[in-house]
């Protein structure tokens, strides 16, 4: 299986935020290949300037996806290395080594071969820990090092950005001090970390057509998305051709939004901290009374509603 770039809403909505020029037609995700995802990065080195100022703007909860908003909402920059290096693979073929000598931590990136990576993706790459480094902790953070593969586009105007000169290397690699790998999150969210870790294990153990339909579920709960057409086109099929996969694996659509609004909601109950209307809107109902409604013919019902009560 060709190996891909997995573009989802989130990362879908900052690539055109910071001016890449993907097509808008409908598409909530995308998967690239590693040659047509670098060559978005090779065909935008003019821009490269806006492109980094842009990173730092608009980086936050609104435009990351769940593999990567894990990392904003840990405890230090340590942990959400550690975390994001974990579930980073259900974005691309990427691979993250995180190494932590002395208290320090140090990331080293594997990218796919034989393809040179452009010079603007790892400048990109390297700008995203950068900005997880200022804007989660409390006090932000500088890098200590930056080794990169070849000299990204406007080098001074980099170095200036990230605060340190870059070096040339055969392989991409920060440091942080160990100061840095360790000043606490103020983003830090345990009940953010809790739900979105329990689906990013589902997803990174088990690729299946039902797991990837109820991973584009969950995404598009919240935004009211989740009608079989709009998810049809998630995963880049015609709604004909969904509806004749679900009926070859034994289910139906409504099965499987039932299942993914009864687990999500269980989550949500156990995670607390979560009121009624935050999690009929997180499920995509339009009101709390559909909620209670829906809770009274899910299995278990009566023992979640007895520990939200509690």
């Amino acid at each position: 299986m060709t190996e891909r770039f997995h573009l989802g809403p989130g990362t879908l909505a900052y690539a055109r935020a910071l001016g890449f020029d993907i097509p808008a037609g409908g598409h909530r995700s995308l998967a690239l290949e590693p040659r047509v995802y670098y060559g978005l990065f090779a065909a935008a080195e003019p821009m490269a300037a806006d492109l980094y100022q842009g990173v730092l703007d608009h980086f936050g909860f609104e435009t990351l996806d769940p593999a990567l908003l894990i990392g904003l909402c840990s405890e230090n920059l340590a942990s959400a290395a550690l975390r994001i290096a974990q579930y980073k693979p259900l974005i691309g073929p990427l691979g993250l080594d995180v190494g932590q000598d002395n208290g320090g931590l140090q990331l080293r990136f594997s990218w796919p071969e034989p393809l040179p990576v452009p010079p603007l993706l790892l400048a990109i790459e390297t700008l995203f820990w950068v900005a997880l480094a200022r804007r989660g902790p409390v006090v932000p953070q500088p890098a200590l090092t930056v080794t990169l593969p070849a000299l990204p586009p406007e080098r001074g105007l980099f170095e200036q950005i990230i605060g340190t000169r870059v070096m040339l290397g055969a392989r991409q690699e920060i440091g942080f001090s160990a100061r840095a790998a360790s000043a606490p999150f103020s983003s830090r969210r345990d009940d953010l970390v809790e739900v979105l870790q329990r689906s990013l294990c589902v997803v990174a153990t088990d690729r299946s057509f039902i797991t990837a339909l109820r991973q584009a579920l969950t995404s598009a709960l919240p935004a009211g998305r989740a009608t079989i057409g709009t998810i049809a086109s998630d995963l880049g099929m015609s709604r004909r051709t969904l509806q004749r996969r679900l009926g070859e694996a034994g289910t139906s659509f409504r099965q499987e939004l039932t299942a993914v609004r009864a687990a999500l909601d269980a989550q949500l109950i156990e995670a607390r901290g979560h009121s009624s209307a935050e999690a009929a809107f997180l499920l995509g109902f339009r009101d709390v009374n559909s909620l209670y409604r829906a809770r009274k013919s899910w299995d278990g019902a009566a023992i979640r509603d007895k520990a939200a009560a509690e």
